[in-house]
């Protein structure tokens, strides 16, 4: 899967001049409608040193001319939207001065790799702050994590690695593979690892692989190419733009230019020889960048999860390009099988190696699926999992006897994900309700390899869910530290529709259930009889803990729970496990009367009643635990007299 991420460049003209509100604001605003229409998701990389010279012009001034509250605005509704910012630095505006309408910048800033260490880190340092304090009351569990040069300046790379290190900064997204430049910015691309596919990149050298680094390099996508093989604008202004250089050494200079001696060299280069083409869609037509998209789909093996970075500018994107690029958003659309829509932040996490700060353990957690014929809906699943922005530490999948091709699925993702475990169960030849589900579940947790986890999740194989649906399980954990059982809220695929299955909000369905180890423990395991995923929870609260479902959280199901069994045996099913978990009487008979209205009418209730009543004079053995029954009839009572509204 291709991960197609489009970043922005948010940031005025480089001599210093331009309203941010034309070149800044209006211009993110069309994109963001426009991505919005398309499902896509803009990765702004806002340039903070220029926003916090608006800011100081604004306090200084008590007016906001540089419009600093609208961009603050406009970057907090992005991420509270759903998309991305992330961090873009050009140096020379830290000491810049304001004269006459223009920033005047300190142009011996203005490349960042040849500053000392102590100055970039302080640089990073303060414009991560800035960001994450205007981001995180917007979205608690935002982190700057990724970051761009200005100028593409990442060489000499030494002290700008250091500095993203110490930063807890885990991708770098300012190199393109063949770039060269000589003058104000020096460097050289031609050795970088690779035109499009990240590397975690070597701390005194960005362009050399390096498997120990915590850095990884996301270039931007490039070609090298000749003028024959495309026309475009970007390879002349590279040119003309590394074959200039300032005209003074002073330090608040404005960004005048003076043509090189190498200027006609560097020209006739651009026009005859081989060059740098990067996606950039502010320059590039919608039908050259499908193109380098698909020559890049022919570099990427099955199964894979790569990104595919473009790059465009606030400030150059007009009409034109918002025509130019609807073919190219069209595409991915169209070829949701092997292109999507992403970030930096997701895609980094899609590499198996969790773009997670250092110094911060994120929440450290396993997956046990029992899965059983899945073969319709099990890809959905592990697409889930394998796309979250926080992956598990493992995912154990059992699978419990598929006569269908179920397990051979299986094994073809374990293969390609080193973290998911397939354990194939003989077929006993029947289902067994409810304790099959938790014998398979011990199967699992008995085959984990790894005892350091948090939180341990027994996930359903017909579901599918958001990116970042663990991620935002694991943020209500948090919040709520007596929290000790929850999931999502389940949404039941009928007749093409996802419908909302109804339920007491302190109830977890049995498909997505996440319990904190604490809880876990203080359980002492699941019964493995029907009902099990009732008894849990009573458990749970008669030990002090809570639990309840995440209803801004949604999870598809795509095969409703006992429609394997048909309607009639389910409720038999329905009205037994109450029975076992030692359901009152009163409050079975109340739920049977409400039941009455469920399609289809009457059967439901019968059915309930019928298993329920003959489990009884069957003498089928109830659980053993007195004091959990007990506990049980009481809440069930106290919901039925003195809440009425609510059933289990």
């Amino acid at each position: 899967m291709l991960r197609v991420i489009f970043t922005l460049d948010y940031e005025i003209h480089g001599n210093g001049e331009g309203s941010p509100l034309a070149l800044m604001i209006k211009p993110t605003d069309r994109l963001l409608r426009l991505f919005d229409k398309y499902g896509a998701k803009l990765t702004i990389m806002a340039d903070v040193a220029e926003i916090l010279k608006f800011k100081e012009y604004r306090d200084k001034n008590s007016r906001d001319d540089y419009y600093y509250e609208a961009i603050v605005e406009q970057l907090q509704r992005a991420v509270r939207t759903g998309h991305e910012v992330q961090l873009h630095i050009h140096p020379s505006y830290f000491n810049a001065r304001h004269e006459k309408g223009v920033w005047l910048q300190d142009l011996s800033e203005y490349d960042l790799a040849g500053l000392p260490y102590e100055r970039i880190e302080l640089m990073i340092r303060t414009c991560k702050e800035f960001l994450e304090g205007i981001l995180k009351p917007v979205d608690p569990a935002y982190e700057c994590v990724a970051f761009r040069a200005g100028n593409w300046s990442v060489s000499p790379s030494k002290h700008i690695m250091r500095a993203l290190i110490e930063n807890n900064i885990r991708i770098d997204t300012s190199l393109f593979k063949y770039g060269r430049r000589t003058g104000i910015v020096n460097f050289d691309y031609s050795s970088a690892h690779h035109h499009f596919l990240p590397w975690p990149a070597n701390a005194d050298d960005v362009c050399r692989y390096d498997d120990s680094s915590p850095v990884w390099e996301f270039p931007i996508y490039s070609d090298n190419r000749r003028l024959g093989q495309f026309i475009t604008s970007n390879r002349i202004y590279g040119a003309i733009e590394g074959s200039f250089h300032r005209v003074s050494n002073e330090p608040h200079t404005s960004m005048r230019l003076q043509p090189t001696a190498a200027t006609r060299k560097s020209l006739l280069s651009a026009a005859f020889g081989k060059h740098s083409w990067k996606a950039d869609f502010n320059k590039c037509s919608g039908r050259q960048l499908i193109r380098a998209l698909l020559r890049a789909k022919e570099e990427v093996t099955a199964g894979d999860d790569k990104p595919f970075i473009l790059i465009g500018h606030s400030k150059l994107f007009n009409w034109w390009n918002a025509i130019t690029i609807l073919p190219f958003m069209r595409f991915i659309k169209e070829r949701n099988s092997w292109a999507a829509f992403s970030t930096l932040r997701h895609s980094g996490n899609a590499l198996g190696r969790p773009i997670t700060p250092v110094g911060e353990s994120p929440a450290r957690y396993v997956i046990i699926s029992p899965v059983r014929d899945e073969e319709q809906f099990i890809r959905y699943t592990l697409d889930a999992v394998i796309n979250q922005t926080l992956r598990p530490v493992e995912w154990i999948i059992v699978n419990d006897g598929s006569t269908d091709r179920t397990g051979e699925i299986i094994d073809k993702y374990s293969k390609d994900y080193p973290w998911i475990k397939a354990i194939h169960i003989e077929n006993r030849g029947f289902r067994k309700p409810g304790g099959g589900v938790v014998d398979a579940f011990y199967r699992g947790y008995d085959a984990l390899s790894t005892d350091n986890w948090e939180f341990i999740a027994k996930l359903d194989g017909d579901l599918s869910f958001q990116q970042d649906y663990f991620e935002k399980c694991f943020d209500q954990f948090h919040a709520d530290p007596k929290l000790g059982v929850g999931g999502g809220d389940i949404y039941n695929l009928i007749e093409g529709r996802l419908e909302l299955e109804k339920q007491p909000r302190f109830h977890v369905r049995g498909a997505t259930k996440i319990y904190k180890r604490d809880c876990w423990e203080a359980l002492g395991g699941l019964l493995a009889a029907p009902g099990w995923d009732t008894l849990d929870e009573v458990k749970a609260n008669m030990l002090g803990w809570t639990t309840y479902s995440f209803p801004d959280l949604r999870v598809a199901h795509y095969r409703v729970t006992g429609a394997a069994d048909g309607a009639w045996r389910n409720a038999v099913k329905g009205g037994l496990a109450n029975y076992i978990c030692g359901y009152h009487p009163l409050f079975m008979a109340s739920k049977c009367v409400k039941r009455l209205a469920t399609k289809p009418y009457f059967l439901h209730s019968f059915g309930y009643m019928y298993g329920f009543g003959r489990a009884y004079l069957k003498g089928v053995p109830r659980v053993d635990d007195p004091v959990l029954i007990k506990y049980l009839r009481g809440q069930q009572l106290r919901r039925l007299f003195l809440r009425p509204t609510i059933w289990v």
